[in-house]
């Protein structure tokens, strides 16, 4: 027996202002089907329709001219406003762009909220919730508000309440919008996490397409019309993550204390990689406490003290054993990402003693400055970052001074980015070299 569409769109024509000077027709005649266990991804430019027809696929978008919304086999154009709260709140969790937490609720409060209308008791629903944040690698920030949260921890926060009612479907409309490139890697490897371990149906809208390659399929829209839809990855094979290998380890012996002066000053004397811009560059909110105990895994595995797969599992194991209590996913991208930017910061450190394939070497740092830039460079930018990257490594600018440089305007000598990437940069290079 061939298996159902859990979401199936058939002609859906949505038209705005209609029989008026503005007139606006969003979607025109979209007709795509949605599989249990998928992970699909509407994407096209800003004002082409996906987030209309995300919203329609929620329910929120009540709004139809003409065709059917099927999820679950349920009509929610015929449905009642009450039978679509009813489906929404059992069978779709939300994430939004804007994470549309409140303001005035702690983390707990704001993962349980959606349990409140089901009339589940207090303490069920906080159970729920921090079990959630600890799956999350959240649970330290359960009583902070989420003002006092970086966009990445709230947008954790956000899919935990999306799934407290532990929906089989999760829309979300451009969930990396507000993040930074390694907080919005997070996300989507989250996402993949849900779709894969827990089996959650996943649609997705985005215009950016460094995401595409995390879908199964991907719909691309245009003027309100489905111009082609791409098969990316097979649903049945499972997509490749880079996840280090289990080992055991004792968490107690990287508590405060556990290394020796000796470890430090090895550390410390043989890479250029300085643990607080680390943290910085990962825009975390730490309290003291955790950035202690962050400085003190990093510097344990600086000093070679324990191999990648022990520094998975200090940052995987939870805050009260030990570790950094991060959810298996961040733990992994944070594990390759900290190891790259050592191997830099050691090969870096030796072509500038050895005064050997410098040039090289300062391409290289280039390469993974722009790693995580959207934006074109020229070739001749490309040149002057070097050159930006070489003063700032031999002691001819500090950070300030090349952020200045990265701002400039080209015509002016400078390298012509916004401030804003100009200061990104500058920081990020300020994890393998200070």
């Amino acid at each position: 027996m061939e298996e159902e569409p859990i979401i199936k769109v058939d002609k859906l024509r949505i038209v705005y202002n209609k029989n008026s000077p503005a007139e606006s027709v969003a979607l025109q005649g979209v007709s795509i089907d949605v599989m249990p266990h998928e992970f699909v991804i509407i994407f096209g430019p800003s004002g082409c329709g996906k987030s209309t027809l995300l919203y329609s696929m929620s329910g929120i978008e009540r709004h139809v001219d003409e065709g059917a919304i099927y999820v679950k086999n349920k009509n929610l154009v015929t449905l009642s406003a009450e039978e679509q709260l009813l489906l929404h709140r059992k069978d779709i969790g939300m994430i939004f762009q804007a994470y549309n937490l409140i303001p005035t609720l702690n983390v707990l409060d704001n993962v349980s909220l959606p349990l409140v209308a089901d009339g589940v008791k207090k303490s069920e629903r906080n159970a729920k919730a921090a079990l959630l944040l600890s799956r999350f690698g959240i649970s330290q920030f359960a009583d902070r508000f989420p003002q006092n949260l970086s966009g990445g921890q709230q947008q954790r926060v956000a899919i935990a309440r999306a799934l407290i009612s532990n929906p089989d479907i999760i829309l979300a409309d451009e969930p990396t919008g507000n993040l930074d490139s390694a907080s919005a890697k997070t996300v989507m490897e989250t996402l993949i996490n849900l779709n894969e371990e827990a089996k959650k149906t996943i649609v997705l809208v985005t215009h950016a397409p460094d995401y595409l390659q995390y879908a199964h399929r991907v719909v691309h829209i245009m003027d309100g019309r489905v111009t082609r839809i791409e098969v990316k990855n097979d649903m049945k094979v499972k997509r490749e993550l880079k996840v280090p290998s289990t080992l055991p380890i004792d968490l107690l012996q990287i508590k405060k204390g556990s290394a020796s002066e000796k470890d430090d000053l090895h550390a410390n004397d043989d890479v250029f990689f300085n643990t607080r811009a680390l943290a910085r560059y990962f825009d975390w909110s730490f309290n003291d406490e955790e950035k202690e105990r962050f400085e003190e895994i990093a510097r344990k595995f600086m000093a070679g003290n324990f191999s990648k797969d022990l520094l998975f599992e200090a940052l995987h194991e939870p805050f009260r054993e030990g570790g950094m209590g991060f959810y298996k996913q961040r733990a992994i991208h944070l594990t390759n990402e900290i190891d790259e930017i050592l191997s830099l910061s050691r090969s870096l450190k030796q072509c500038i003693k050895d005064k050997k394939d410098i040039g090289m070497k300062i391409g290289h740092v280039a390469e993974w400055l722009l790693r995580d830039y959207s934006g074109e460079v020229s070739g001749k930018q490309h040149e002057r970052i070097k050159a930006g990257v070489l003063k700032r490594v031999s002691g001819e600018y500090d950070r300030h001074q090349l952020q200045q440089f990265l701002d400039i305007p080209f015509d002016d000598g400078g390298v012509g980015f916004h401030w804003q990437t100009a200061r990104n940069l500058a920081r990020k290079l300020e994890v393998i070299f200070e």
